[in-house]
Order: C-alpha cells, then sequence, then structure tokens
C-alpha cells in the first residue's frame, strides 16, 4: 500500500500502523446463519446480497483422509454456512472404502449416507464433470475454496492449469480472481 498511496513522497511512520487494521476487515468474526459481519468501530454490518462472498466452495478427492472433508462439511453446515460440495470419482471410491459407504451414482449421489437432513439443507452437491456449475466461473462469488483431501494429482493437475474435473477448474477460477485457495494433500 505504501508504494500505492505514497510512491512520490512517502507516508508517514505512523500511518504504516492503520494498513493491517483494514487488512483484518474480511477475517473479522461472521455470525453463522444470518447475513451480517461484526466489524471493529462499526458493529454488525448487514450484508444483505454480499453474504454471497463468503461462500467456500469445498471439493472432496481421491486421497486418503476422505473423513477431514466429510467433517468439514458437517461443521461448516452446523454453523449455518451454505456449501457448494463436489466429490471427484476417485474421491467415491476412497468413501466406499474408508467410510463404508456407498454414494451410487455420484451424478446423483445419495449424500444421506453421509449427512443429516440438516446438513443437506446446507449443501449444494455439483457433479465433478458439470463444467456449467456456478462455481466454474470466476464470476461467482466466493471467498475462495477448500480442497479436502487433495491427492496429489488433482494438485498436480491444479498447479499446471489442466482442467479436467469441476475441482480444478473452480480452482482455476479462484486462483484467476486472486480468491484463498487451500489445499489439504493427505499422500506422505
Amino acid at each position: 500500500i505504501d508504494d500505492l498511496i505514497g510512491w512520490r513522497k512517502g507516508i508517514r511512520q505512523w500511518q504504516h500502523a492503520l494498513f493491517p487494521l483494514f487488512a483484518a476487515l474480511p477475517l473479522m468474526a461472521v455470525n453463522a446463519g444470518t447475513h451480517d459481519i461484526i466489524l471493529p468501530f462499526f458493529g454488525n454490518v448487514q450484508l444483505g446480497a454480499f453474504y454471497s462472498l463468503l461462500l467456500v466452495p469445498v471439493a472432496i478427492t481421491g486421497a486418503s483422509g476422505v473423513v477431514y472433508g466429510v467433517r468439514l462439511v458437517r461443521a461448516m453446515a452446523e454453523l449455518g454456512r451454505e456449501i457448494a460440495l463436489v466429490i471427484s470419482e476417485s474421491a467415491q471410491t476412497v468413501i466406499r472404502e474408508e467410510l463404508r459407504v456407498d454414494l451410487g451414482d455420484l451424478k446423483v449421489p445419495k449424500l444421506e449416507r453421509l449427512f443429516s437432513p440438516a446438513e443437506l439443507e446446507k449443501i449444494t452437491y455439483y457433479f465433478h464433470g458439470d463444467f456449467t456449475a456456478p462455481i466454474a466461473s470466476g464470476s461467482y462469488p466466493t471467498a475462495g475454496m477448500i480442497v479436502i483431501p487433495c491427492s496429489t494429482a488433482t494438485l498436480g493437475r491444479i498447479a499446471t492449469g489442466i482442467s479436467q474435473t469441476l475441482v480444478e477448474r473452480a480452482a482455476e477460477c479462484v486462483i484467476k480472481e486472486g480468491r484463498k485457495l487451500v489445499l489439504v494433500p493427505r499422500e506422505t
């Protein structure tokens, strides 16, 4: 910011202390299940239509440890967050092996075998092959994306810009828009 604001004459030392305050505004406490956020000096701020900017899509891929992805989705749903969920084809196999749950056809998976009815109300599921899903567009407002667990194959495709599935395409959009992308690799 110093470079942008004060590139000709610089800014005073005391002004540097103000910058972290504005940088931290997006990190302030979000009230679960409501459309407002508590900001210092401002109090409760109603976000209304901008609340969707806080949405974070979650992708579960075929690495060991799918229970981490399932637990994350459950925790987010419990907090009242809307979740855009994508499950890769290899994740379906790992879910079957590790959790002993058969989701059936991934175009219309039996998510009730993994999540409670209350949790399902917060989940919007997108098929991993659906490139017309809203999260496949950079104009879809999100705060970022989480891939948990993230297989090394998925990590490699994301890193090299190869979009074979909706998981990689959504991650590509998040990167392109300068949003946060959290990858949780499990291979050791």
